[in-house]
């Protein structure tokens, strides 16, 4: 009895190391893309778990923030972050977390590169509104609704990047539209 339950233990251990280390599961990390134009020396750059169902975004926010910064140190310019948001993967749906940083190769000689954030001392949005929420000066109802309002403010800026990148969209389209976005959600 106790030698049958070993034996299924051990073929249970088997499978599970098979399938985590199976194509469907893992993603290679090896295979980074490279930040996305959006124009006016603007990028977009995503960085995903290696690992379905890795919940935690705080180390892709990281990556893909210090990969920005190397980014704009190769070119010999600053880094001025626009936007970090990040998305966690589902426990029920699986699929992978992921973390997207904005953010715009700027002049180091430029006078708005002093309020750029730089390392890891810029705070997201979203970092901003979960420290507000621990601290307890926003309620579960309004950091709900503003985390709300931050999600679909970024998930209308994705949309006008796809449009852009695919040339339905101009330049100056893109800005015009971008500003009246921004504008909005103040």
């Amino acid at each position: 009895m106790t030698t049958n339950l070993l034996r299924r233990m051990a073929v249970a251990l088997c499978a599970g190391v098979l399938l985590l280390g199976s194509p469907g599961t893992a993603q290679a990390d090896s295979t980074k893309p490279a930040p996305v134009p959006m124009g006016d020396n603007t990028y977009s750059l995503t960085r995903s778990s290696g690992f379905a169902w890795a919940l935690g975004t705080s180390r892709l926010k990281a990556e893909a923030r210090g990969d920005a910064e190397k980014f704009c140190a190769d070119m010999g310019k600053g880094m001025k972050v626009v936007s970090i948001t990040a998305e966690k993967a589902s426990l029920i749906h699986g699929g992978y977390s992921k973390a997207t940083i904005i953010f715009k190769a700027v002049d180091l000689a430029e006078p708005d590169m002093s309020a750029a954030p730089t390392g890891g001392s810029g705070a997201s949005d979203l970092q901003m509104l979960t420290g507000l929420h621990d601290r307890k000066l926003l309620s579960d109802a309004e950091f709900e609704a503003a985390r709300q309002r931050l999600d679909e403010r970024t998930k209308d800026l994705d949309e006008l990047l796809a449009l852009k990148r695919k040339g339905v969209l101009t330049d100056a389209e893109f800005e015009a539209a971008r500003s009246r976005l921004m504008e909005h959600a103040k």
